[in-house]
């Protein structure tokens, strides 16, 4: 978060959010022409459900900034109201309405996948989770990383098709070697929010801090997901809300 007024490209924010003044991004030069013939704009407040908990709001303003960078972000600005909501005025290309996701926790977790039990052999400690065609994976439910174990996440372009290069926090790379080592022959899910995004099997210990995810990811799947990834976890009770278009932020005709 830039906080001293310095433009920046699409998705970035160009001042504090809780400055006490509204701010907004700025498109870059090749979407100014197209940003300026959006014919939509809308409103959305952010609230949390315990009163004025400042620090929850500011926390899930982050987390929802990063989700909202995408090439068709016009402006987002953000203004603090005096009972504890925040108002985003969002300007888009595109179809109104934000994408269906942007509220999902973000909670990223690594499992031991049980390819021993069938899905209708459940014990305590034993879960069920759907991959991303919805086929069922059985894993023991203890992550074997710590809470939010991501630093930073990419999508990337790679023998054309699209994956998504994460790092890892320092002490989820050291789980991570570690967790690697004891499961070599057998299968390890990167689960996000409950779905399995990939279940490999361990062939050797990885070290490191970086890690590839594939899974023929289109390229707006791959940027939803590393800017879900970079956003982190949103925290519980916040609640966003459509208020209406917002006729005021589109441009001049």
């Amino acid at each position: 978060m830039d906080s001293d007024g310095a433009a920046g490209g699409v998705g970035e924010v160009v001042c504090s959010l809780f400055s006490g003044a509204a701010c907004a991004t700025a498109p870059t030069v090749a979407d100014a022409q197209a940003c300026a013939a959006v014919d939509f704009a809308e409103v959305y407040q952010l609230r949390s459900r315990e009163a004025a908990d400042m620090v929850r709001l500011e926390v899930a303003l982050a987390v929802l900034e990063q989700r909202m960078q995408s090439p068709d972000l016009c402006s987002i600005a953000a203004e603090l109201a005096a009972d504890g909501t925040v108002t985003l005025h969002v300007v888009r290309l595109g179809e109104p309405g934000l994408p269906a996701t942007l509220l999902d926790p973000g909670v990223v977790a690594f499992y031991e996948v049980d390819d021993t039990r069938s899905t209708t052999d459940i014990a305590p400690g034993i879960a069920v989770l759907p991959d991303r065609r919805g086929e069922p994976i059985v894993v023991k439910w203890e992550s074997l990383l710590p809470a939010e174990p991501i630093d930073e996440a990419m999508a990337e372009q790679l023998n054309g098709g699209w994956t998504i290069q994460l790092v890892l926090t320092w002490d989820a790379a050291e789980a991570f070697t570690a967790a690697t080592t004891r499961l070599i022959g057998q299968r390890l899910a990167l689960v996000v929010d409950g779905v399995v995004m990939m279940a490999p099997t361990i062939m050797e210990p990885i070290p490191g801090r970086s890690l590839r995810i594939s899974g023929n990811f289109d390229a707006a799947e791959a940027q939803a997901l590393a800017a879900k990834l970079n956003g982190g976890q949103l925290p519980d009770g916040v609640v966003l809300e459509l208020l209406g278009q917002d006729f005021e932020a589109l441009p001049d005709r």
